[in-house]
């Protein structure tokens, strides 16, 4: 006795889910954009962070500088 497998009958309902499943290049190319913007902007922040750090440094020098001088000038 021979027998032949025939494949299942597919629901068109089922195809059509099966082939719109992932996603469209559209939606992958703007989720990137929307990635890349993000990153940059983050970037652009910690940048911004350490040239304030830079500047708070400089103000405690300063500071302490100006201390240094007040007590020189007020022992004499």
């Amino acid at each position: 006795m021979i027998t032949t497998k025939h494949p299942p009958a597919i629901n068109p309902k089922a195809r059509r889910r099966r082939a719109q499943a992932g996603f469209t290049m559209a939606e992958v190319m703007v989720a990137l954009i929307v990635f890349i913007v993000a990153i940059i902007g983050l970037v652009a922040m910690e940048s911004r962070g350490i040239e304030a750090q830079r500047a708070s440094m400089e103000t405690r020098e300063g500071e302490r500088l100006a201390q240094a001088v007040m007590a020189e000038l007020m022992a004499t």
